[in-house]
C-alpha cells in the first residue's frame, strides 16, 4: 500500500504544478492583451493631439517649419475675413505649393507676412514672440479727457499681452457705462 500512496501523491503535486503553470500562462495572455490595448489607446490619443492640437495652439513636439505654414494658412482661411475672396483662394494655394520648399520658420513667416493681408486686411500682421516682449514693454493705455461736457478718448495702437488687453478695453468700457 505505501507505493500507491507515494504515487498519488506524486502525481497530485504534477497536477498542482500543471495547474499553476497554466494559471499564469493565463494571466500572461490577459495581462498582454490589456497592454495591447492600453497602448493603441495611448497611441490613438497621441494621434489626436497631434492632429488635432495645433487647433488649440497644443503641440507635442514643435511642427516642421512646413506644418507650421499649414496650420497658419489653415487658421487664416478659418478665420480671416476676405477668405471668401477669389484672391484669397489663389494666394492660398500658391502659398501652399510655397510652404514645401521652407527649411525653417523665418521662411515660412516670410510667405505667411505676405499673405495675412490677402485674408485678413491692411491691419493684419505676424507677430513673433521678440516682438510681444518689446509691444508689452511699449504698452499705452487708452486716455480719457472730460472738458467742459466734451470726452475725448484717445486710444492708442494696443498689442500687448491678455492682462493688458482686459485693462485697456475695460477702462474705455468701464468709463462709457459710468457716464
Amino acid at each position: 500500500m505505501p507505493i500507491i500512496l507515494v504515487l498519488k501523491l506524486k502525481f497530485s503535486a504534477f497536477k498542482a504544478f500543471i495547474f499553476q503553470k497554466e494559471r499564469i500562462l493565463y494571466m500572461k495572455k490577459w495581462f498582454t492583451i490589456i497592454a495591447s490595448i492600453f497602448t493603441c489607446f495611448i497611441l490613438a490619443v497621441i494621434m489626436v493631439i497631434y492632429i488635432y492640437g495645433p487647433n488649440i495652439n497644443f503641440y507635442l513636439l514643435p511642427p516642421s517649419p512646413e506644418r507650421y505654414g499649414k496650420i497658419a494658412i489653415k487658421k487664416m482661411n478659418t478665420y480671416g475675413y476676405f477668405t471668401h475672396s477669389k484672391a484669397w483662394q489663389k494666394t492660398e494655394k500658391k502659398s501652399l505649393v510655397d510652404m514645401h520648399s521652407v527649411h525653417n520658420y523665418d521662411e515660412a513667416d516670410a510667405i505667411l507676412q505676405k499673405i495675412i493681408k490677402v485674408a485678413g486686411g491692411k491691419h493684419s500682421q505676424i507677430v513673433t514672440t521678440k516682438q510681444i516682449t518689446t509691444e508689452t514693454e511699449r504698452y499705452e493705455e487708452p486716455t480719457i479727457i472730460k472738458d467742459n461736457g466734451l470726452v475725448t478718448i484717445h486710444e492708442p495702437q494696443f498689442q500687448g499681452n491678455t492682462q493688458q488687453a482686459n485693462e485697456y478695453a475695460n477702462k474705455i468700457n468701464d468709463f462709457l457705462f459710468k457716464w
